[in-house]
C-alpha cells in the first residue's frame, strides 16, 4: 500500500476541504461514477459527426438528446444545485467546436460530456486534458470519449436577471467545486486551432 490513502483518511480530508453536503454527494458520485464510451481518435471525427454520435450515445443512456453548450458565465452553482441561463448564446457551440479542434490538434484525447439536465435538454461541454498527466489520469489514450453524468446536480433555468441575483447569493455562500471545471467564454474565445 505504498502511497495509498486509506478511504477513512480520504473521507476525513474531504470533510475538512468541502462542506458536509458536498462530501455526501461526492461519495455518491464516486460510487456511481460517470458513464462513458470510448470512440475513434478525434482526428478522424469532425465536430458535427462527434455531436451526432454523442446524441446517439445520450439516447442509449436514456438522457435528453437536445444539446445546449454552456460556459461559466452562463451558470452559477451552490453545492449540488446548478442554475443556468435559459437563453445561452448560440456562439457557445462555435466556441466549443473551436475547443474541440484545439483538443484534436494537441493529440491527447478529449471528451464530450453531458454535465447536467433540464427537462428535455442535456447541458454539455468539451473537456480536454491540460497536459500528459491529466490525459493519463483520465485514461484518454488520445481517443474521443462520450460521457454522461450518472449523478447530475439538480439544475434549473433562469432569466439573466434572476441568474445575476442567484450568482450574487452563491458568491456570498462560497465557491462551488462544480464551477472550477467549466471553461470561461472569454478563454474559449482566445483559442486558435
Amino acid at each position: 500500500m505504498d502511497g495509498a490513502i486509506p478511504n477513512r483518511a480520504f473521507a476525513l480530508r474531504l470533510q475538512s476541504w468541502l462542506l458536509v453536503g458536498w462530501v455526501v454527494e461526492l461519495g455518491a458520485l464516486v460510487a456511481t461514477g460517470p458513464r462513458f464510451v470510448k470512440c475513434d481518435t478525434p482526428k478522424t471525427v469532425p465536430f458535427d459527426d462527434a455531436c451526432r454520435e454523442f446524441v446517439a450515445f445520450l439516447a442509449s443512456q436514456g438522457s435528453p438528446t437536445s444539446l445546449r453548450w454552456f460556459c461559466r458565465e452562463d451558470v452559477t452553482a451552490y453545492r449540488r444545485r446548478v442554475r443556468v441561463l435559459a437563453s445561452t448564446p448560440d456562439a457557445n457551440c462555435a466556441f466549443y467546436e473551436r475547443y474541440y479542434r484545439y483538443g484534436v490538434s494537441r493529440g491527447m484525447g478529449l471528451r464530450l460530456e453531458a454535465t447536467f439536465f433540464t427537462e428535455a435538454t442535456s447541458w454539455c461541454q468539451v473537456w480536454c486534458p491540460q497536459n500528459e498527466v491529466d490525459a493519463s489520469q483520465a485514461m484518454m489514450g488520445g481517443s474521443l470519449h462520450y460521457s454522461v453524468n450518472s449523478h447530475p446536480p439538480h439544475a434549473t433555468t433562469h432569466s439573466s436577471l434572476a441568474l445575476a441575483l442567484w450568482r450574487a447569493l452563491d458568491t456570498l455562500r462560497g465557491p462551488s467545486p462544480f464551477l472550477a471545471f467549466v471553461p470561461r467564454r472569454s478563454w474559449l474565445e482566445t483559442l486558435t486551432e
